[in-house]
């Protein structure tokens, strides 16, 4: 009888090793589906990655466009410039250029002024500034603006 109670003891020993290493199996199987979810993760992060340098590549290739278009429209320009003063033409560019701007300047002059003179408060704003700045004209200082002048 006592053999039979040792024997006993160890089966169920044998048997609660057997069911550790079916646990221990177990979880081995489980950290291999994780480990395989994770390369097929991997993989498809790099699949987005290649991808993104294509797009990258691409768009890189557009501003390699975009900038030899850019170039052709320089050089388009400098020829037509070139065809000008060519013509002897040179002097009437030079003086379309002097009367853009001066139109330019005085036009801009004008709206100041008529944007001065119906806004009282602006008006009185910039009489202020410019008593401020160069001071208030009177008979004995006038003469000295002038000459500073």
């Amino acid at each position: 009888m006592h053999t039979y109670m040792y024997t006993s003891w160890a089966f169920s020993y044998f048997l609660l090793t057997m069911r550790i290493c079916l646990l221990a199996l177990l979880i081995c199987l489980l950290a291999m589906h994780i480990c395989l979810l994770a390369m097929q993760i991997c993989q498809l992060a790099m699949q987005i990655c290649l991808l993104a340098m294509h797009i990258c590549l691409l768009a890189i290739s557009i501003c390699l466009l975009a900038m030899s278009i850019c170039l052709l429209a320089m050089s388009i320009c400098l020829l037509a410039m070139n065809i000008c003063l060519l013509d002897g033409n040179a002097i009437a560019a030079a003086q379309h250029l002097y009367g853009a701007g001066t139109e330019t300047t005085a036009t801009s002059l004008n709206w100041a002024i008529l944007y001065t003179c119906l806004n009282p408060e602006v008006k009185r704003k910039v009489h202020d500034e410019i008593d401020n700045t160069i001071g208030k004209l009177n008979s004995h200082n006038a003469v000295d603006v002038k000459s500073s002048i």
